[in-house]
This record gives C-alpha cells, sequence and structure tokens, in this order.
C-alpha cells in the first residue's frame, strides 16, 4: 500500500529474476574478504591442523531466467585450521567470464561450459584456466577423487569436446598435473536424456592395463563389463570398492528415485567417508540429513547422529583423520551449519574438502599480516 495516498503499489522492479536459488541462504554474497582469528566457542582441538576449502556458484550479474541453479560465477571460501585458531578468507574465480561481465555488469553469456581454474591455495588467487594443459577434454567434473593410493587425481567431463556432444571423457592426473590416462566413451543416448522406461547402467572398465600391472582377479585382458539397476539418477557417492574376486562391485550413493541413501534408512545426501580408505572396502559413512549427521558403521548395523540445533541445515560435510595412520573414522566432521533464521553471511556451499597441513607442504598465513611497529619512545 501507498503510505500517502492508501492505494496499492505497483510491485517492485528488480533486474533479478525471482527464483529459490537466488533466495534465502542463497542470496547473492559478492563479497570478498578475509577475518583474522575467528570467535571460537568452546575449544578447537590442537591436532586439526589444515584447511577447509568450500566452493559454490555465487551470481555476479543477474542470471538467464532459464539457466540452471549451479550455474554461477565461481566463489571459493578456505577456513584455515591450527593451534586452536581458525583464519577465513572468501574470493571470486575470476574466469574471463567474470572478468567481461565485471566491466560490462550486465551478462554476456548463456550456457557457460567449465573448465577447470587454478588459485593459489593461501592468496585464493586466479591463476588462469585449464592447469593441465595437455589434456584437451573442454569440461571438468565437479567432483574430482583423490586416489589414496597412486596420488592421482581421477576426473571425468561430460560433452568432452563440443556442446552436446554425448562423450564422456575419463583420465586421472599425477602430482604433475600430467595425464596419467585418458579413456573415452559414448553413453549411446541423446545429449542429456532421460528415460524412465530403462534401468541405470554402470560401465566398468579396467583403467590402466599395463605389463607392470596385473588384471583384477577374474577379468580377461581389454574386457569391460554393464552392470544394470533399477531406474533412478545417482547424484553423490560415497564410495565404490571391487570384491577380491572381482564379481561383484559395492557402491554407495544418494539417489532421485526416492530421495534415500540406499545403505542408510533414511533421507540424507553429500555421504563422505574416511578418503584414505576410498577404492578400498570400509566400514565407516556420513552423511547429511537436514539438521543432522547421520554417522553409520556398516560392520555392525549400527547410527549415530550429531544433531544440530533447530531450525539448522548442516552443509556437506568433510572428514579429518587424528593422523595418517588413525583407525578408519578416529577424527572429526567439519560442517558449516546453517541458522536458518538468520539472514545468510555467505554463499550455501555445494562442495566441501579438506587438505590436511602435511599436504599443503608449507605453512603461510592466510590473512594479510601486519608489519612490525616501532613503538614510539
Amino acid at each position: 500500500m501507498d503510505h500517502c495516498s492508501g492505494t496499492a503499489s505497483a510491485p517492485a522492479r528488480s533486474r533479478w529474476p525471482v527464483a529459490y536459488n537466488l533466495a534465502k541462504p542463497n542470496l547473492p554474497c559478492r563479497i570478498k574478504g578475509e577475518v583474522q582469528d575467528l570467535v571460537v566457542l568452546d575449544e578447537i582441538p590442537p591436532k586439526i591442523d589444515g584447511a577447509s576449502y568450500r566452493v559454490m556458484t555465487d551470481p555476479l550479474v543477474p542470471p538467464h531466467p532459464g539457466n540452471v541453479p549451479l550455474d554461477g560465477d565461481g566463489n571459493i571460501s578456505v577456513f584455515r585450521f591450527g593451534n586452536g585458531r581458525v583464519d577465513m578468507k572468501m574470493r571470486c574465480i575470476e574466469t574471463k567470464r567474470y572478468l567481461l561481465e565485471r566491466v560490462a555488469c550486465k551478462a554476456l553469456f548463456g550456457l557457460y561450459r567449465g573448465l577447470p581454474y587454478e588459485d593459489e591455495p593461501y592468496a585464493l588467487d586466479t591463476l588462469g584456466s585449464n592447469p593441465f594443459g595437455q589434456v584437451k577434454a573442454k569440461t571438468f567434473t565437479a567432483h574430482p577423487k583423490v586416489g589414496p593410493f597412486t596420488e592421482e587425481l581421477v576426473v571425468f567431463g561430460y560433452e568432452a569436446t563440443v556442446l552436446a556432444f554425448n562423450g564422456i571423457v575419463i583420465y586421472t592426473l599425477d602430482r604433475d598435473a600430467s595425464s596419467a590416462s585418458v579413456e573415452r566413451m559414448k553413453n549411446g543416448s541423446h545429449h542429456w536424456a532421460w528415460d524412465c522406461t530403462k534401468p541405470s547402467a554402470f560401465v566398468v572398465m579396467p583403467r590402466r592395463a599395463s605389463l607392470t600391472t596385473p588384471l583384477p582377479p577374474g577379468r580377461k585382458e581389454g574386457e569391460s563389463r554393464v552392470y544394470e539397476w533399477d531406474n533412478s539418477m545417482l547424484i553423490h557417492t560415497g564410495a565404490a570398492w571391487e570384491s577380491d574376486d572381482g564379481a561383484t562391485v559395492h557402491l554407495e550413493t544418494s539417489r532421485v528415485m526416492d530421495n534415500h541413501l540406499g545403505i542408510v534408512d533414511v533421507p540424507a545426501e553429500f555421504p563422505r567417508i574416511d578418503e584414505r580408505f576410498l577404492t578400498k572396502k570400509h566400514d565407516m559413512i556420513f552423511a547429511n540429513k537436514k539438521k543432522e549427521v547421520p554417522i553409520h558403521r556398516h560392520s555392525t548395523g549400527g547410527m549415530r547422529y550429531f544433531h544440530a540445533a533447530p531450525g539448522s541445515l548442516v552443509q556437506e560435510l568433510a572428514f579429518i583423520p587424528r593422523s595418517a595412520d588413525a583407525p578408519e573414522g578416529d577424527g572429526w566432521v567439519v560442517a558449516i551449519v546453517e541458522r536458518r533464521g538468520r539472514e545468510a553471511q555467505r554463499p550455501s556451499t555445494a562442495r566441501h574438502n579438506w587438505v590436511d597441513q602435511a599436504r599443503l607442504e608449507e605453512r603461510r598465513s592466510l590473512v594479510r599480516e601486519t608489519c612490525p611497529l616501532k613503538i614510539s619512545g
């Protein structure tokens, strides 16, 4: 109502579209900054020494109304743990689109393909796109996995060569960011088509075959295997491993057909494990369940819960081992907890990973340090 005349006012107009993914905790943040020595309630165990990296999309300019929620400019934040203290920094990923649209103050592109960008781990400065120069794929996954036994990064990309192409590229990168292997496969259907009458299919192929690497038990030279399952869409995977005889592939994942994590009888998402055990049989899995973190143990079937405060929402979590040789699951779970009744102060995260100090290789301050000052007198 118009407070002066008592008549109805016209709706306020905005260049930003009305969309759920731009509301409440997903309100555009677009802030870069840093905070030294965050306020800590209680105590942080001194053995937690490393960095917690989170990424999410945070649109710089009003997006196209038809764009999906995850289409936006990249936002990266890091929480640096050490000596019981935490520093925090947040930056934008300065892609070419981001830089051009920052000058134009408007959207200049439609669909923007997902090339990998490299960031400096402390300053979070954007160093450039495609740090794996010898890889020609035009897309990069949001879910790379680090092989704990080979120390390779396992990645893939849909539409690997051109837009709407039905090819998928799968490759691994060693510690020097050199391509370790490349395999291509065709998914045999139209670009992103969904046929609810067909079962889900998994194609399992040997990733490395050489004279020095023996085939898994029960495998023939060059053999690939296809496994079918109930119709569904798998979103986020906890882990997978193959039985010792090569006859069974075990896959832990959330699925869209019933919003359910198959191995845990609760509606849950973002399953994670103690990632020192990736590709191997393991006993524990952690997940998100709205305001709770369910912790499941396979060997006993038991379930424990961490309950956040009422009205909270636990974002994607990560696991921190107590030490490099600690038993499986001995450590801490770290996650951002949203207070849904309060204004959001940072973008909601969609990807979260923990990097131990031993893997960072050097110790530097996350925040800008002041120079020593001479005290007068």
